[in-house]
């Protein structure tokens, strides 16, 4: 007789906390510019956790059941990225090197100045209820 697949819940929780922690820390989060690196630990690690508790007489681990994992993985991970980087975004000052790149925007002639002002704004530092929701979007994509 088979035993029960083990539930997926810690592992997902486990490897959403990997990933969102870790990408919510500045200089860590540029990791993920190496392969997403951070995204596809969370979902190596939710993937172990759960192969791990698996018991032997069952069916094999599928296909599905890995990127079930991946995917509830890297959207809980989306969320607490998203969570963790607030207060950490408020922390943060408004850096030099942003003003520096809206300083040469300012002096090419031909971006219009709609495109300069909507730059200003989204990298005026703060928090704001729309880049929460897109912070939260582009990390549920990834």
């Amino acid at each position: 007789m088979y035993s029960a697949k083990p539930s997926m819940t810690v592992p997902v929780v486990a490897g959403g906390l990997f990933l969102g922690v870790l990408s919510a820390v500045p200089p860590i989060r540029f990791l993920n510019c190496a392969c997403c690196i951070l995204v596809v630990g969370g979902g190596l690690l939710a993937s172990y956790l759960y192969m791990k508790d698996y018991p032997l007489d069952s069916p094999r681990v599928t296909y599905g059941d890995g990127a079930l994992l991946g995917l509830l993985a890297g959207l809980f991970g989306a969320v607490v990225d998203t969570v963790v980087s607030i207060p950490i975004n408020l922390m943060l000052p408004f850096g030099f090197s942003n003003q520096d790149a809206l300083e040469q925007l300012r002096n090419t002639p031909d971006i219009p100045p709609q495109l300069i002002e909507f730059l200003e704004s989204m990298m005026s530092g703060g928090v704001t209820v729309v880049g929460i929701l897109i912070s939260l979007l582009f990390g549920g994509i990834v």
